[in-house]
């Protein structure tokens, strides 16, 4: 029961204004988590659209570039055919969808269909000669009769059991009645890549659907959506941004095929300059469960936080209110107290006794003049004496290793004068062996200050140091391993490095290494507004010297016309085998005129070189340069590309060369 006499009028007052403190404190806590929610989701939902709009971007230029490609095999196509014909190569068109094909990017396949639904030619032969009338992309194509228009099918299932999407172009007679088309397989692979790099949660989910409703691809897909149409379930998010008609959106629902409250960016995908019959979407979503969960930790700490703090000022308020009845308990206490501190005083001696005998280190007490006093059996042990008696009045000074003799006086001087001391030093035991030991003594005085005798604890460190040495050694060893075997590693790195952007077989930049470069001039070429041109090579009738003085030969010329090439060009050029029989030069801060003349000695040099194996070997040359006003680098190599066939068409061995639009 609580004496009325320990309660005060102030009491209640305190009580109410930790109230009122706890619940503004409380207040304070709930605003600033609002605003973190707040901020959080914000921040969220713009990280998800600019996840999306990346997607967009990088697929709408991978569109219109692969629509580019289309059209420029849409124009060659007659004289493509023409040539056919007059050289008796039936695969002369095959072989030109096969390098467009390497030369897209996410492109699988390119294929001609005729007016009759039948594939006249592929980059890929087992496509050749099947018959696509009764497909939705013929049916689809045939009817838009636009060449203008991209034309994007809705996916459908491969051999290999995969999502994939077409495109095409309509190819129309000199009647504008449909006579065919041209079609593009899009590689799900390189989707699949690029989605998945822009993924930096697990949790999250990116997908890419036909503007028809079916999935295309989704990366991750655990729950196996890809291959749904989503404009069949009327309650799928979806189909909430398919009815907004809007490019993009950003919607928050629970999506009904993994019952999970989503937050999602959509955005629609179509070529940058072309138009399009239909349109793709990604879409970008992330688990609002795992969205908040960072939030929902940080409430559930601030929660137990302010518990903490509203018990701790309880109980401290509870506390100061005992404080008064408390201080004077302590007060009889005190009387209590001095009557048994005779008694304790009485037992503290006989306790010190026990502990020093059974102290489980050594224990020694000195004189002024450092002999003995006292010690216990452990000090004879660490010494080799049979019992402590055997110590008192030895000197301490003989039982000093050699090495510290010398430093006693003075140590011992120094340890009178400061009160204590500390440190290792080795002893000498009975039987002449050295003992390490970590040591550490204090003064006593008398109430006058008198010197009366030191208190010294001694603890064997033998073994510790040698255990201390044994693992310096190791960590010596493992350090000088781990430092060769980085070397090794590094040398390695490097050398992987190296092969995976160089040609195998003539030592050059490969395609890989030249990509990274045209994008490295591009950007600068932005920066600065200085030009850069780009030379493609080809060696003429190539297949000549390979199919007459085989493949060994094939190599050495194309190992002797890269050297040749290498020779004539600057260090800061660039010189790469693009792919095959072509090479592709890029010339920094290189105006066309001064890319003509370089691309005319090169030519010259290959001509009149004498030591090749084939003899006779020319070259056909395509030149572009790259402005300011370009929007990709892959402009300049696509116009390139185009001058060089160009060449070829106009008889080879001579340069034709154009500006890049």
């Amino acid at each position: 029961m609580s004496d009325p006499s320990l309660s005060y009028p102030s009491d209640q007052a305190r009580w109410i204004g930790l109230v009122l403190l706890l619940l503004g404190l409380a207040g304070a806590l709930g605003f600033d988590l609002y605003a973190e929610y707040r901020s959080a989701y914000a921040s969220e939902r713009e990280q998800v659209d600019k996840a999306a709009r990346t997607v967009e971007v990088n697929l709408s230029r991978n569109l219109q570039t692969t629509s580019d490609a289309l059209e420029s095999i849409r124009d060659e196509l007659p004289w493509l055919l023409s040539q056919q014909i007059e050289h008796n190569d039936n695969n002369l068109l095959n072989r030109r969808l096969q390098a467009m094909a390497v030369a897209q990017t996410g492109v699988r396949s390119l294929l001609v269909v005729n007016a009759a639904g039948r594939s006249i030619a592929s980059s890929r032969p087992e496509l050749i000669g099947r018959d696509f009338r009764d497909g939705e992309r013929y049916q689809t194509i045939s009817r838009g009769l636009d060449p203008a228009r991209l034309y994007v099918s809705a996916p459908f299932l491969s051999p290999l059991n995969v999502y994939v999407m077409s495109v095409g172009r309509v190819l129309l007679d000199g009647h504008g009645k449909f006579d065919g088309y041209v079609l593009a397989i899009l590689d799900p692979a390189y989707f699949s890549v690029l989605l998945d790099s822009v993924r930096y949660a697990p949790d999250m989910r990116i997908a890419l659907i036909h503007q028809a409703g079916k999935v295309v691809f989704r990366v991750p897909d655990p729950e196996g959506v890809t291959g749904l149409d989503l404009l069949a379930k009327p309650d799928s998010l979806y189909w909430q941004h398919a009815r907004s008609g809007q490019d993009r959106s950003l919607v928050e629902g629970r999506t009904p095929t993994t019952d999970q409250e989503l937050l999602v960016a959509f955005r629609a995908i179509r070529p940058t300059s072309s138009p399009a019959d239909k349109s793709l979407v990604v879409s970008v979503s992330r688990d609002q469960a795992v969205i908040l969960a960072p939030w929902r930790k940080n409430l559930l700490v601030r929660i137990v936080l302010f518990c903490a703090i509203a018990c701790l000022a309880a109980i401290g308020l509870l506390i100061c209110q005992r404080r008064r009845a408390a201080y004077a308990r302590l007060q009889a206490i005190r009387q209590a107290d001095q009557e048994q501190a005779e008694s304790q005083l009485r037992d503290s001696e006989q306790r010190f006794r026990d502990l020093f005998v059974h102290l489980p280190v050594a224990y020694q007490s000195l004189d002024v003049a450092g002999c003995w006093l006292d010690a216990n059996q452990k000090m004879a042990d660490l010494l080799g004496f049979e019992s402590p008696q055997q110590l008192l009045g030895l000197d301490f000074i003989d039982f000093w290793g050699d090495q510290y003799r010398s430093q006693f006086d003075a140590a011992y001087d120094q340890f009178k004068a400061n009160h204590n001391v500390d440190g290792e030093i080795t002893l000498r035991r009975r039987d002449g062996r050295p003992v390490d030991v970590l040591f550490t003594g204090r003064i006593q005085r008398d109430a006058q200050g008198r010197f009366l005798r030191t208190h010294c604890v001694l603890l064997d460190i033998s073994e510790r140091l040698a255990m201390e040495q044994h693992v310096l050694q190791l960590n010596a060893e493992l350090e000088s391993k781990v430092e060769a075997r980085t070397a090794a590693l590094a040398q390695a790195n490097e050398e992987l490095h190296h092969q995976a952007r160089h040609d195998a077989l003539t030592g050059l930049a490969n395609r890989m290494a030249a990509n990274e470069r045209l994008r490295s001039e591009f950007l600068l070429m932005k920066r600065s507004l200085l030009p850069y041109a780009v030379l493609l090579l080809d060696i003429d009738h190539f297949k000549r010297v390979n199919d007459s003085l085989g493949h060994d030969a094939g190599d050495k010329v194309l190992q002797g016309v890269a050297h040749l090439l290498r020779a004539s060009l600057r260090e800061s050029d660039l010189l790469a085998r693009w792919g095959g029989e072509e090479f592709l030069v890029l010339l920094p801060a290189t105006d066309m005129t001064e890319a003509c003349l370089v691309a005319e000695k090169l030519r010259q040099g290959i001509e009149l070189a004498p030591d090749l194996v084939a003899g006779g070997i020319t070259l056909s040359i395509g030149v572009a340069t790259a402005g300011p006003e370009q929007l990709s680098e892959d402009d300049a190599v696509r116009l390139a590309d185009l001058q060089l066939y160009g060449a070829k068409k106009a008889g080879r061995n001579r340069v034709h060369a154009g500006a890049a639009a």
